[in-house]
C-alpha cells in the first residue's frame, strides 16, 4: 500500500513519514476514528514506508523486494491480528491460515472494509469477532524473533476493542517494553471499547473521515467515475470511504436493506402484529452483523426524515431512491420523537452486539416503534 494510493489525510501522511525520517517512531500507536475513514490503508501504507529500501520524501519506492512483500501483505516482518470465530480445539493452525488468506484478500479488494463486510467474508453467522488468549500468544510468539528482512518487525491489530480480558492482559508487558525495532499499530472505530491499560500505552492518532472533496477526488482518480456520479457518492457517503466504494458498485444492498426497514415501519404504522411477527421471524434469520446494519440504516433513513421534516436538504445524504420514500413518511418525524426513535434504535443494535436474544430484541424495538411514531 501506498500513500499516494490512500485518499485525503495530507497532513497524518506528513506526519508518520517526518517521524520515519526523524527517527521518531513511537514503538506503539494506535490510529483511531470513525468506519471508513482510512486508518487501516494508512497503517499498511507506514509499515512498507518503515521498511522499504529506498524511500522518497512522501511515499514508498514501490519496487523493492520488501515493498513487494508489502504490497501483497506477505512480508515474513508483517504480521496481523483481528477479530474472528473461536477456532475449533485441535483445529487452530488451519483455521488460523485460512482466516489469514481471507484477510489477506479482503485488503487486496478493498482495504477501507468495515467489521461488519469482514465477518460476512468469514461467514460467521450469528457471531461476534473476538480476539482472544491464543491471538496474544502469537503476538508473543512473532515478536520474540529477530526480523527475518525488514527494519521493523510490524504488528498490526485491528479492532483491538474486541481483545477479551486475558489477551489484553498477556500483552501488556511486550506493549510497553518490546524487543528493539518493533512497531505495535493498533487501528480501533471505537477507542472508547479498549481497556484503559492498553490505550495508556500508546501514541494516538486521531484519523477524521475524509472530507466530501477527498472522496470525490478519490473516486473519480483511483476508481475512474465520471465527476457527476462521483459527487453524488461523495456527499451521500457521509465520509465513509468504504461506503463511498461500495456504493460505486452497486446500491442493491442498500437498496434491500431500505425496502426491509420500510416495511417494518409500514406494519407499524398500521398495527399490522402478524406481519409484524413474520418481520421478526425473517429477520432474526439472518446473522447478527446484517441484522447491526439494518438497524444502522434505519438509523441513517431517520436522519434523513429528520432533515426533510425541518427542511435543512442542504446537508442531505439520502439518494433519490431513498427520497422518494422520505417524502411520505418524514411527517411522521418529528424534533420530539426523533431523539427517542435513535434511542429505540441504538438501543436495539448495542443489545444485538451483546449476544442478546434477537427475536425478544426486534419485537420489542418494534412495539416501541409504534407505539412513540403511530399513537393512536
Amino acid at each position: 500500500m501506498l500513500f499516494k494510493d490512500i485518499i485525503g489525510h495530507a497532513d497524518i501522511k506528513q506526519q508518520l513519514i517526518k517521524g520515519v525520517q526523524g527517527g521518531r517512531v513511537s514503538h506503539a500507536q494506535l490510529f483511531t476514528g470513525p468506519i471508513g475513514n482510512g486508518a487501516l490503508p494508512l497503517a499498511l501504507a507506514y509499515s512498507q514506508y518503515i521498511n522499504c529500501d529506498s524511500p522518497t520524501d512522501t511515499d514508498s519506492c514501490g519496487e523493492c523486494p520488501s515493498c513487494r512483500k508489502f504490497t501483497k501483505y506477505i512480508h515474513p516482518d508483517l504480521h496481523f491480528i483481528f477479530p474472528h470465530h473461536s477456532y475449533k480445539s485441535g483445529a487452530y493452525s488451519q483455521e488460523k491460515a485460512e482466516a489469514l488468506a481471507k484477510w489477506r484478500k479482503a485488503l487486496d479488494e478493498n482495504p477501507y472494509f468495515s467489521e461488519e463486510h469482514w465477518y460476512s467474508a468469514l461467514e460467521m453467522e450469528n457471531k461476534q469477532g473476538i480476539i482472544n488468549k491464543d491471538d496474544s500468544a502469537d503476538i508473543l510468539k512473532a515478536l520474540s524473533l529477530k526480523s527475518f528482512e525488514g527494519k521493523y518487525k510490524v504488528m498490526i491489530i485491528w479492532l483491538p476493542e474486541r481483545m477479551n480480558d486475558t489477551c489484553a492482559n498477556k500483552i501488556l508487558k511486550i506493549l510497553e517494553e518490546p524487543a528493539e525495532k518493533t512497531l505495535f499499530i493498533m487501528i480501533s472505530n471505537n477507542s472508547e471499547g479498549i481497556i484503559k491499560t492498553i490505550t495508556s500505552r500508546t501514541q494516538i492518532i486521531n484519523v477524521p473521515a475524509p472530507n466530501r472533496n477527498d472522496i470525490e477526488q478519490g473516486l473519480i482518480t483511483l476508481q475512474l467515475i465520471d465527476k457527476g456520479k462521483a459527487q453524488e457518492i461523495a456527499r451521500i457517503s457521509n465520509g465513509n470511504y468504504f461506503k463511498a466504494l461500495e456504493l460505486a458498485k452497486t446500491d442493491d444492498k442498500n437498496d434491500y436493506m431500505l425496502d426491509h426497514f420500510r416495511d417494518l415501519l409500514r406494519y407499524c404504522w398500521g398495527r399490522k402484529i402478524i406481519e409484524i411477527g413474520e418481520w421478526v421471524e425473517t429477520t432474526s434469520g439472518k446473522g447478527r452483523e446484517d441484522i447491526k446494519a439494518i438497524l444502522n440504516r434505519g438509523i441513517e433513513i431517520f436522519r434523513e426524515n429528520m432533515i426533510t421534516t425541518v427542511d435543512c436538504s442542504d446537508i442531505s445524504f439520502a439518494t433519490a431512491y431513498e427520497q422518494e420514500f422520505i417524502n411520505k413518511f418524514h411527517v411522521f418525524v418529528t424534533p420530539d420523537n426523533i431523539g427517542e426513535a435513535y434511542q429505540i434504535l441504538n438501543d436495539a443494535n448495542f443489545d444485538i452486539g451483546r449476544n442478546a436474544n434477537v427475536k425478544i430484541v426486534l419485537t420489542d424495538m418494534a412495539f416501541k416503534l409504534a407505539t412513540l411514531l403511530f399513537p393512536r
